[in-house]
């Protein structure tokens, strides 16, 4: 039997997917750095392992940015083209994004109001602003990789299970290679209070 709360994370990736995936198309293409990032991604797919290019300031590596998305923007332009594989590669990433909010959530309330959370999470202030004004993929994708790795990370230090601090690493891994900032910041904003929270509940 599906429980409530996660009848309300259903309802949240659906308003996600409806909400962000059709805004998506309408806003893209007016935001700061979308047509940034479709660049490195137009890189990558012409030539996926020469990290110098010569069309931009006379010349730059393109390693400089984290490469993961540009890259699967790159291998999603075969099937739908640049633009349109920002656009879908930014609605799973918001799936991945409120799916992340959700989990988090439940660490610190109860899963029916972590259900709520999700919802909330589909109209955050900030997140609309990253995806629909910015256009920073690469954070957004690193914002959903951390909260997905915290969970992981409570767990293995209030059971000892060492699976899950391998798992939190690999997901924060992908979120290093997709946005390092948003990870530096994350383990002193988010990291650290997870992991004393996991200690309270052990002595508690």
């Amino acid at each position: 039997m599906i429980q409530k709360s996660d009848k309300l994370l259903l309802y949240a990736l659906f308003i996600g997917f409806v909400f962000h995936g059709t805004v998506c198309f309408f806003t893209f293409a007016k935001t700061y750095d979308a047509y940034v990032h479709i660049f490195f991604a137009d890189h990558y797919a012409r030539s996926w392992f020469e990290p110098w290019d010569n069309r931009w300031y006379t010349g730059f590596n393109v390693t400089s940015y984290p490469p993961l998305v540009h890259q699967l923007i790159a291998l999603l332009s075969f099937v739908f083209g640049l633009k349109y594989a920002f656009v879908f590669l930014a609605t799973v990433i918001m799936q991945l994004f409120i799916i992340g909010a959700y989990r988090f959530s439940k660490l610190w309330t109860t899963p029916h109001v972590a259900g709520y959370a999700a919802i909330f999470a589909c109209f955050s202030s900030s997140v609309v602003e990253v995806l629909h004004l910015f256009g920073q993929l690469p954070t957004l994708m690193g914002m959903a990789c951390l909260l997905n790795a915290l969970p992981e990370i409570y767990r293995w230090v209030r059971y000892g299970k060492y699976y899950r601090l391998a798992t939190a690493l690999s997901i924060m891994g992908v979120g290093v290679t997709s946005h390092h900032v948003t990870t530096i910041f994350g383990v002193v904003f988010f990291v650290a209070p997870v992991m004393g929270l996991a200690v309270m509940d052990c002595v508690l």
